[in-house]
């Protein structure tokens, strides 16, 4: 699926509807479904990569909360760089 596609705009618009729609409901649900709906359109690209990207997703939103919580900017920094070298590990398998 590429952007300049008609595939794509249907995509984006059934999406797009959908979330504006569902939008004042629980914020959270919402947030899978635009992440579950990235899943997909990845997929439809090559499935052999939605391994990368969920592993990537796993990786982000398991450090979020170290991120937020420690105020030591040095500390902050070490989880930031500890994220991008695993996501750069995961490039090389």
């Amino acid at each position: 699926m590429l952007f300049n596609s008609f595939i794509f705009l249907v995509f984006f618009a059934v999406c797009f509807m959908l979330f504006w729609i569902g939008m004042s409901k629980k914020k959270g649900v919402w947030n899978e479904f635009l992440l579950l709906s990235s899943y997909f359109f990845y997929a439809w690209w090559d499935w052999r990569f939605l391994g990368l990207v969920v592993f990537s997703s796993v990786v982000d939103i398991s450090k979020v909360p170290q991120l937020s919580t420690d105020s030591v900017y040095v500390f902050r920094k070490l989880i930031r760089q500890e994220v991008r070298l695993l996501q750069l590990e995961s490039l090389a398998i």
